[in-house]
């Protein structure tokens, strides 16, 4: 049956009351909103943008609707693709204005929170806090990390014992199987051509070719392996083993162990500083930070901190190492050659992990039992948003465009 004009020129009414048009005083219209505009005015003059705020996949419904329906851009992908991002830019859901915040600390960067029971990955815009998108992933999903190039992520699924793949421009996903059982952290090499998994339930860190997506060797370490870490060049690769207390240390090029280094018990997290020189080892239980020199692997320190400390971060310079505690309810910043704590800023629901934004002026954390993420100004030292997101967020990361 033929499309009738007259229910395309319905159908675009029930479109623009629903978004209208843009504000006064908006910056020039981009591609999007022009053909949002052109359109719409084929039997409306868009109105102000109205207080309606949805999510990517929720407006694609509407789009596609539309355009089964007959709409004009129907015929062309280019202009269906340029009113979504319009529409998800300016009317994307809670956390912030309608049109494009003014710039400001990690306005670029993106937040990509990891929520273990709802079992979905959250996008938001760091700037606006607007949520850009919902990925729906395996059961239980638990780590996340980025490809070099940012083309892709990287999810752990305990549930599956497998690895989600998104592909960053589209969110689209596929599954990579090949883990070990009840993969939990991942690490990607320098060149993007290796990931390395975590599993604490057989006991083994999974080397995946990512130009096949294909599991290449399997690697036993320590007792329930958790977190891990890369070394800035590549050549290294750290595991922290919970329930041996220690860290794993496997060479890459051989994929042997080259050595295991006592921390302390529940050496549940860790990071490398951006010079490699120095691995830091979070022990949860015991409310402690490991430091360990990685030309000698040896420790040479260790301090004591908040409660129940979980996620770890460096900051760019590697002069501070900023740690969240789910019991303290804070993180704080540690001098990371002394360890002295040089700052503590209160944050509520229990922060388990942490990620510092790009210019280093900002600390999302996630905050696993209220289902929030927080927004630390760290030159303020206070929160300064606190967003609803899934269920039981247990990780975060932020990255620039």
């Amino acid at each position: 049956m033929r499309f009738r004009p007259v229910l395309a020129s319905i159908l675009f009414v029930v479109l623009v009351l629903a978004v209208g048009g843009p504000p006064r005083g908006a910056r020039a219209a981009d591609d999007g909103e022009v053909v949002f505009q052109q359109n719409c005015q084929l039997c409306h003059t868009p109105e102000r943008v109205r207080d309606k705020h949805m999510t990517r996949e929720e407006w694609q419904q509407i789009i596609n609707k539309m355009i089964a329906f007959g709409c004009p851009i129907r015929g062309s992908k280019k202009n269906q693709e340029a009113v979504l991002a319009f529409l998800v830019r300016t009317q994307g859901p809670v956390g912030g204005p309608a049109v494009a915040a003014q710039p400001g600390p990690g306005a670029t960067a993106r937040v990509y929170v990891v929520n273990e029971e709802s079992q979905d990955v959250w996008i938001l815009n760091a700037a606006t806090r607007a949520v850009l998108a919902k990925v729906k992933v395996g059961k239980l999903p638990h780590g996340i990390v980025a490809s070099p190039d940012r083309k892709s992520f990287y999810v752990s699924n305990m549930g599956d014992n497998d690895i989600t793949v998104i592909n960053a421009a589209t969110n689209a996903t596929t599954i990579m199987h090949g883990a070990g059982l009840n993969p939990h952290e991942s690490a990607v090499s320098p060149d993007g051509r290796w990931l390395y998994v975590s599993n604490p339930s057989s006991n083994t860190v999974t080397v995946h070719d990512m130009t096949t997506h294909q599991p290449v060797a399997t690697i036993s370490v320590g007792r329930f392996p958790h977190g891990i870490a890369i070394s800035p060049d590549g050549r290294r690769l750290y595991v922290a083993n919970r329930d041996g207390g220690d860290v794993t240390v496997i060479d890459t090029a051989s994929r042997q162990v080259a050595a295991t280094i006592p921390a302390a018990p529940d050496s549940h997290d860790l990071t490398v500083s951006p010079d490699g020189k120095m691995l830091y080892v979070v022990s949860t239980d015991v409310d402690r930070i490991t430091f360990i020199d990685t030309a000698q692997d040896r420790v040479v320190k260790s301090v004591s901190v908040g409660r129940a400390p979980s996620g770890i971060a460096v900051a760019s310079d590697g002069a501070l190492l900023w740690v969240a505690h789910a019991v303290s309810r804070n993180v704080q910043a540690l001098d990371s050659r002394t360890g002295e704590v040089r700052v503590t800023i209160p944050v509520t629901g229990g922060p388990r992990d942490l990620a510092l934004s790009p210019d280093g002026k900002q600390l999302w954390t996630a905050n696993t039992e209220a289902n929030t993420v927080s927004l630390v100004d760290i030159d303020q030292r206070q929160v300064l948003a606190t967003i609803p997101v899934g269920q039981a967020p247990n990780h975060v990361l932020v990255l620039g465009p």
